[in-house]
């Protein structure tokens, strides 16, 4: 599994000047916007997720994976090192947009800590969750195929996002009474339900991908 990883971090390396100009965004933000350094976080973690599940889609070229599958790696542990190196790559990026954000709210006086700090849970958490989904898709479907769907899921979360708008107008009263229960429910309590969900949402992804790569022909 180490020169799959090996692998795929040489091709992160040759790509990485691709996304170059999306991290440049962020920075660009954080530095000329006042009380930038939560977005800064969450936009930096939720594009690291391209970056990672892109070396799926570069596999395919050239009928990559046909070689690799002469490789003495198991299908299994193919499907292992994708979500194991994604996972490595948001943490690491969460980790270092978080401290840069903290250096922005020390050196500029505005913000607060806290607000970095849940922003960064929530980013990763939804950036997770969109591995989860697009890491099958990328195996099941090429590259271009992928991008549609993703397209169409992306499309479909805005239009939830709408509706979901609209609800909250129309029922004033409900969203209340949702808003009083989770203000009475504990920090510690709502990271737990977050990292319960995460982890079977993670484990159905890792085993629909398993499922998915098992019945290919390469």
């Amino acid at each position: 599994m180490s020169g799959l990883i090996v692998k795929d971090l040489e091709l992160i390396r040759v790509n990485i000047k691709i996304y170059l100009a999306v991290f440049a965004i962020g920075v660009v933000y954080l530095i000329a916007k006042k009380d930038s350094a939560a977005f800064f976080t969450s936009y930096m973690i939720v594009m690291s997720v391209g970056l990672s599940a892109g070396t799926v889609s570069y596999d395919s070229y050239e009928k990559g994976m046909n070689f690799l599958m002469t490789l003495p790696v198991t299908r299994k542990q193919y499907v292992y090192e994708k979500y194991l190196l994604s996972m490595l790559i948001t943490l690491i990026t969460g980790a270092v947009s978080f401290l840069a954000g903290i250096m922005k709210v020390q050196l500029s006086g505005n913000g607060m800590v806290e607000d970095i700090l849940v922003g960064t849970a929530v980013a990763l958490f939804v950036a997770g969750l969109l591995l989860a989904l697009v890491i099958p898709l990328r195996i099941k479907y090429e590259a271009e195929k992928s991008r549609i769907i993703m397209l169409g899921v992306i499309a479909a979360i805005f239009l939830v996002g709408i509706a979901g708008k609209k609800i909250i107008e129309i029922s004033h009263g409900t969203i209340y009474n949702i808003a009083e229960i989770l203000d009475s429910l504990s920090a510690g309590n709502i990271m737990l339900s977050g990292v319960v969900i995460f982890a079977v949402v993670v484990l159905i992804s890792v085993g629909c991908s398993c499922r998915i790569i098992n019945n290919k022909e390469f």
